[in-house]
């Protein structure tokens, strides 16, 4: 095998700037992520405690969405502002979807900005760490195609990506990104919806920031987020 052919296997991932797009009619623009045209559909999110689930889940109540969050625990329960389920099981996932019925165009799963700080945790945290923010995914794919037809998987992280070069990263949101890239490829190629990194500053406006980024019909599968605007990124061979 010639060492080119090798070569033209690789590619290194460049971001580029994506300025913030200006809301419609002095608001956000509508939609839920999968379906702009369709303001309507709901998102299904696998929310964060943190408040950011919360905020997105209000901002499109605000666009007569409908939203049901989803947070991480050792048991199912389902109560009036959020359903608990175990983040490594499908039965739970199964009977999510079958109480919540049809209807649901996306699911965004945000329990990566749940991870904490990788100065801060020991050895003893890492099955927990890589349950919450990567393994999750796996049963989630294993019920979507058929509990939610329609839907789509978006995953949001928090400064796992370097987007400048040299820009720390916290690595613990980077296994979701490789999961979710197969699974777009392999298992989910009917659902797959958009890997978005968020701003590590974060700030005001940033659930809105999200629901744009989530809703814009731009082709770009892979971006960093945050109020200010954003980056899209893509592939080019290294030697230029």
């Amino acid at each position: 095998m010639k060492l080119g052919t090798i070569d033209g296997w690789l590619a290194e991932v460049v971001w580029e700037e994506a300025p913030a797009e200006a809301p419609e009619d002095g608001g956000t623009a509508e939609g839920t992520g999968t379906a702009p045209a369709a303001p309507r559909a709901r998102p299904r999110g696998l929310r964060r405690r943190g408040g950011l689930g919360a905020r997105l889940a209000e901002a499109v109540v605000a666009r007569g969405g409908r939203c049901r969050l989803v947070r991480p625990g050792s048991r199912y329960r389902s109560g009036a502002r959020h359903v608990t389920v175990r983040p490594d099981s499908a039965a739970d996932l199964r009977r999510l979807f079958d109480e919540l019925g049809s209807g649901f165009g996306a699911v965004v799963h945000l329990w990566n900005l749940d991870l904490p700080p990788l100065d801060t945790v020991g050895a003893a945290d890492l099955d927990g760490i890589g349950t919450l923010g990567g393994y999750s995914l796996v049963p989630l794919a294993q019920v979507l195609p058929e509990a939610c037809p329609e839907g789509r998987l978006h995953i949001v992280t928090r400064g796992a990506q370097a987007v400048v070069p040299g820009e720390p990263v916290e690595p613990f949101g980077a296994p979701a990104w490789g999961i979710g890239r197969v699974l777009w490829q392999q298992e989910l190629t009917g659902h797959s919806g958009k890997l978005i990194d968020l701003d590590p500053a974060g700030g005001p406006g940033e659930a809105e920031a999200l629901l744009r980024a989530l809703a814009a019909d731009d082709g770009s599968a892979r971006s960093r987020c945050g109020p200010g605007g954003g980056t899209s990124a893509g592939c080019v061979r290294p030697w230029g």
